[in-house]
Formats: C-alpha cells, structure tokens, sequence
C-alpha cells in the first residue's frame, strides 16, 4: 500500500535540462538556482565547452550533477515544495539554501550509484564508493539513500550548526529530517524529528519503532525498531540516539503535515 505524498515532496518536473544527463560533461559544473539576472532569469549552470553557460527562467527545482566535483546551490524555495540534488561521482558541494531539500544517492533512470553511502547530517557529510565521492551538505534536511546498505544518522541536528536544518524542529530543537533507505539493508538513526519514507516500495512496508534487538548494534547503539519489505526496501533496522533530542519519538514512519 503506497503511502500518501508529503505536500514537501510535491515537485515541479522541472530538471536543469543541460545536466540530466551530465555525465557527459568534461569538467565539474556550477549550478546556482538562485543567481538572478536580466529578463527574469532565477538560475545559472555554468561549465567548460561541453556545459557552456545555461540561463534559466523559473520553474526549475532538480539537478543532477556531473561525474566531477561540482557546487549545486539551491534557492529558498517556498513551503511545501522541495529541490532535489543528485551530485553523481566527484566530490561534490551540496548547499540547499533555504525551504526544503533532499539529496539523492539512486534514480529511477539511469542510476549510476555502485554502493552504499554513509551520511552523517549534523556534520554534513555524505560518503560513498568511487561513484558518490565524497559530498559536502549544507542546509540538507532530506537524503534518498543508495540501493544498497546505507548508514544514516541524523544525530544532533539541528536549526545550527554545520549543516542546519530549515524545515522546522520540535519542541526539544531537533530538526525535522527525513530518509528514504530504497532497496538494500539500511543503518538509521534518528534525531527525535527524523521521518523514514517508503512512499517508492514496490509492496507493502512492515514498520516497528519498538523492537528492541541487543544482539544488533550500531557504534554503541542497540537497536530499537525494524522495518522490512520486498526487495525494493530490504530490512532496515533503527537505533534510538541516546541524546537529549531523541527522547520523543526518535522516528515517524507515517507523513505528517508541515
């Protein structure tokens, strides 16, 4: 059973049209989605001859990078929408700006993507095989993991910080999150803010926030909750951060509004 769409997951089909199929790009590019200019231009890519510079007019919200290390900025989208990053290989900065933001590690066409990335969102980092690099995240507050074993944690983050959250926190300063492990046999830590979405399953999710599991550790963590699915989910397991800011509800499987 499909779960419903979080209105912050309503995008435009807008993608950055020169780069939805970047690989071909020779050198890394710099996406700016905010950089205005005359003739109601809202958004630049520039690159080397193989990019060029490419104006855009409105209506963008998707980039998908090159295999080099590019700089893909967002803008302060507005409430209940979202831009979404795919950096590709290279080393990439990922800096969402304001509204709401999720960085992708798997596609639906032509994924690239050969293993799994560990993303650790307080200190905004997102690393990966030879295919993902190493990415730096900034005002990211949502990641679609790889389709392998992801490790996800969310641990301390908040409306500060390295990589600050934008979409709201609770009343303990834990900031609203969200990870969506794909297939493989997914690591996930919450913050007391962290949603976990399934909303691209192929069939039906079992989720349980409450099954603790000592024989299954994560650092110095046990786990606390499991989901497991068809092999579009895999068996994720879940582990309740022993911070202050993850004592209410470390995890939400269900949408919520916003």
């Amino acid at each position: 059973m499909a779960l419903p769409v979080h209105p912050k997951m309503a995008l435009s089909c807008a993608t950055v049209a020169p780069l939805s199929a970047a690989r071909v790009a020779a050198i890394a590019v710099t996406v700016d989605l905010a950089a205005s200019g005359p003739s109601g231009q809202t958004g630049t890519a520039t690159g080397d001859t193989s990019v060029g510079t490419d104006r855009f007019f409105g209506g963008v919200t998707s980039v998908r990078g090159s295999g080099f290390d590019d700089s893909l900025s967002g803008s302060n989208n507005a409430a209940n929408t979202a831009e979404q990053f795919n950096g590709g290989a290279g080393n990439d900065t990922i800096d969402g700006r304001g509204g709401f933001d999720r960085v992708q590690y798997s596609s639906f066409v032509d994924d690239t993507t050969t293993g799994g990335v560990t993303v650790s969102l307080a200190a905004g980092t997102a690393t990966g095989d030879a295919s993902v690099g190493t990415d730096t995240l900034r005002s990211v507050e949502a990641v679609r993991g790889s389709n392998f074993a992801d490790i996800y944690d969310a641990r301390n983050f908040t409306a500060s910080g390295t990589n600050a959250g934008s979409a709201g926190v609770n009343a303990n300063g834990a900031a609203f999150n969200e990870f969506e492990g794909m297939s493989g046999n997914d690591t996930i830590v919450g913050n007391g803010n962290t949603r976990i979405s399934y909303q691209n399953a192929t069939g039906g999710v079992t989720v349980n926030l409450s099954s603790p599991d000592a024989s299954q550790t994560y650092l110095t963590l046990t786990q606390t909750g499991i989901t497991t699915g068809d092999s579009s989910v895999g068996t994720d397991r879940i582990y309740r951060s022993s911070s202050r800011t993850s004592k209410r509800s470390p995890l939400s499987a269900t949408p919520t509004t916003r």
